[in-house]
């Protein structure tokens, strides 16, 4: 399993990465994809920290050069996430075999926390098919080799539950 650290980037803000690596981006406009993997950065680190996602965004602020506007999407998807963190993991319990959110790798949980997230709350925006694989993509990056397997059968059921709810 790749060991995770927090990384100073010389950019508009900082991401979590592999020890080792240096990340170099300029961003004019955040895609997507660099807003969800933000918001991975921001989840993962409430997973250490009880004092919520305001303490968090401050001391990327002061310490990472980390400023996400009001509105943003990996704000607004960071915050969703924790707010609903409870009944998120309640259906990430629900469609994972043997295997507990307390039990995950706190960074495959987080994976798995904002994708859930954006298939509930954030739909009509972004199909289900798209978290699922940017979900993958991550878990590729910042988790262990057999995490991508295990994230993508996990929402797999997710997005069959979610879906077998809407058609009753």
């Amino acid at each position: 399993m790749n060991k995770l650290c927090c990384l100073k980037i010389k950019s508009e803000f900082s991401l979590l990465g592999k020890i080792g690596e240096v990340f170099y981006w300029r961003i004019i406009k955040m895609t997507r994809k660099e807003a969800r993997e933000i918001a991975f950065a921001i989840v993962f680190e409430s997973s250490f920290h009880s004092e919520g996602l305001d303490y968090i965004l401050e001391n990327a602020a002061e310490g990472r050069d980390l400023s996400l506007p009001d509105g943003s999407f990996a704000k607004e998807l960071a915050r969703t996430t924790i707010e609903k963190r409870d009944e998120i993991d309640e259906i990430i319990a629900s469609c994972s075999s043997h295997w507990k959110p307390g039990r995950m790798a706190k960074a495959t949980l987080a994976i798995l926390r904002i994708s859930v997230c954006e298939m509930y709350n954030f739909s009509e925006e972004v199909p289900a098919s798209v978290s699922i694989n940017e979900a993958v993509e991550l878990a590729k990056v910042y988790c262990g080799d057999d995490d991508p397997g295990f994230v993508n059968g996990v929402l797999g059921a997710v997005y069959k539950k979610k879906n077998e709810g809407t058609e009753e």
